[in-house]
């Protein structure tokens, strides 16, 4: 009789352990979705404002609009748009991703890399033409990763901005 009582015991236990470890765990993996999703919706979102920013020191033109004006310029020459600061749109793109990252992904404390450069489709990395200076750090893990699409006279103009999970 005490052998069953003590095996019952056990049972219950084991049970109880079982419980908690199943939906301690279920309830981890659904956070890990949730912020993944969040940080791909991060990415995305960054990506799109900071292309659809107006530069109101520059005309008026979209961030996305001097990025493209800066990749269609042949290597050595000067870019069409240059802003009444003086600065090219090469540079004051450059300016403005840099001010719009620092000011918000740095101070949330989130690792990010933001670059443009124009895609080579044939080895499926950016090409040697970068026209922004990789802003932020190399993801060394995992990351959500948004890029646009820009066309170019000389080619398409990824966009492309990681978050380092």
């Amino acid at each position: 009789m005490e052998i069953m009582g003590l095996a019952i015991v056990i049972v219950l236990i084991t049970l109880g352990v079982l419980f908690v470890v199943r939906f301690g765990v279920l309830r981890q993996t659904g956070g890990g979705i949730k912020e993944s999703y969040t940080e791909t919706q991060l990415a995305a979102n960054m990506v799109n404002s900071l292309l659809k920013s107006s530069a109101e020191n520059c005309f008026g033109h979209s961030i996305a609009a001097l990025l493209q004006d800066c990749a269609s310029t042949p290597p050595g020459t000067t870019p069409a748009i240059i802003c009444p600061t003086g600065q090219n749109s090469c540079e004051y793109a450059q300016l403005v991703a840099t001010y719009v990252l620092e000011n918000t992904l740095d101070i949330w404390n989130r690792e990010y890399e933001f670059k443009a450069c124009l895609w080579n489709y044939d080895a499926q990395e950016c090409t040697s033409d970068t026209f922004i200076d990789p802003i932020g750090t190399v993801c060394r893990g995992s990351r959500e990763r948004k890029s646009i699409q820009l066309h170019t006279r000389r080619g398409e103009l990824v966009v492309r901005l990681d978050i380092c999970s």
